[in-house]
């Protein structure tokens, strides 16, 4: 029993928070989700101290990482062109990423090609801007 509720009590509660934290099967639920995490983000920001916002916020983020790990897989590949994909699946140009990343267009042209090895630092910065793990483009 949780505490200062009873079985019946916590099942009249549940219908009503089930949806929201039910596990996200399609991209509809997806996009729902997104927005009720913008929302409750916003009531974090309002009263940082509140950790029954802060719980929901984990509660809420985890399942949006369970779906999205498991829908947009990052093929296996070479970091070139994990670079050229994860530029094509967001419609950016070279010079559109470069002034983005700090790097240098002729440097990221040659990334994309395979010509140049990606140092740390590009790894990093391009990890940070796409959200994605550094090591795939090490």
């Amino acid at each position: 029993m949780i505490v200062g509720m009873d079985a019946d009590q916590l099942l009249q509660h549940w219908q009503y928070v089930h949806p929201a934290v039910k596990p996200i099967e399609t991209e509809v639920e997806h996009a729902a989700a997104l927005a009720r995490y913008e929302q409750v983000f916003a009531l974090q920001v309002a009263d940082p101290g509140n950790t029954v916002i802060g719980s929901l916020l984990e509660v809420l983020g985890a399942q949006i990482h369970r779906f999205e790990a498991e829908r947009y897989v990052i093929p296996e590949a070479p970091p070139h062109q994990v670079l050229a994909y994860l530029m094509d699946s967001r419609g950016l140009s070279q010079s559109g990423l470069a002034r983005e990343v700090h790097i240098d267009q002729g440097t990221l042209s040659k990334l994309l090609t395979g010509v140049r090895a990606f140092s740390k630092a590009h790894a990093k910065a391009l990890s940070g801007f796409f959200q994605v793990p550094v090591e795939l483009f090490l």
